[in-house]
């Protein structure tokens, strides 16, 4: 990692369970986790908890199909930049 003003690099993982309602599976030092589904699923508390937990760098949350996006969600952008 960098300075404030620097800039920092950290792979992108998708998280195992995807919607990070329970502990997640495997080693996620120092990663970004890419967690999906709705809050129906559980609470974003929970889901953060579980990243937390994890020792992940950060979370980001997104949702596919997004029902009321008019642009391409930010998880639908990683996926294709990742391959997914």
């Amino acid at each position: 990692m960098s300075t404030l003003l620097g800039h920092a690099c950290a792979q992108l993982v998708l998280a195992d369970p995807q919607d990070a309602c329970s502990p997640l599976v495997g080693d996620y030092s120092g990663k970004v986790v890419v967690f999906t589904g709705k809050e129906d699923d559980c609470t974003l508390d929970m889901k953060g908890g579980n990243v937390q937990n994890s020792t992940a760098l950060a979370g980001a949350w997104g949702a596919w199909n997004c029902v009321y996006c008019h642009e391409i969600s930010l998880l639908d952008a990683i996926a294709e930049i990742q391959g997914w």
